[in-house]
């Protein structure tokens, strides 16, 4: 399986990958996430959970991972955002960059 980071990519396709790019002053860490079909977002944060909260407040780019909430899969998903939604990240992949 090859994963496009999206080097071969036009600068306009690539900008319009970042969610929180005004950010840009104020954190030293740039983070792509990307699924099984590629490079989904690119987002500035401190840590990686800072990452994933800001994708999934500011963007519609995880809602492909939101699942529903219930006591069979609360232990296998994780709580992102203010609002505190599970979301099923088993095909999600992070890295700083």
């Amino acid at each position: 399986m090859v994963i496009d980071f999206g080097y071969d990519r036009a600068y306009s396709s690539l900008k319009a990958l970042y969610v929180n790019a005004s950010d840009k002053a104020y954190c030293d860490k740039r983070w792509g996430v990307w699924n099984e079909y590629g490079l989904i977002a690119i987002v500035y944060a401190h840590h990686e959970q800072e990452a994933l909260d800001v994708i999934v407040d500011e963007s519609t780019k995880l809602d492909s991972c939101l699942v529903e909430f219930s006591e069979a899969n609360y232990e296998d998903c994780c709580s992102l955002g203010n609002a505190g939604e599970l979301f099923d990240l088993s095909y999600i992949g992070m890295k700083e960059i």
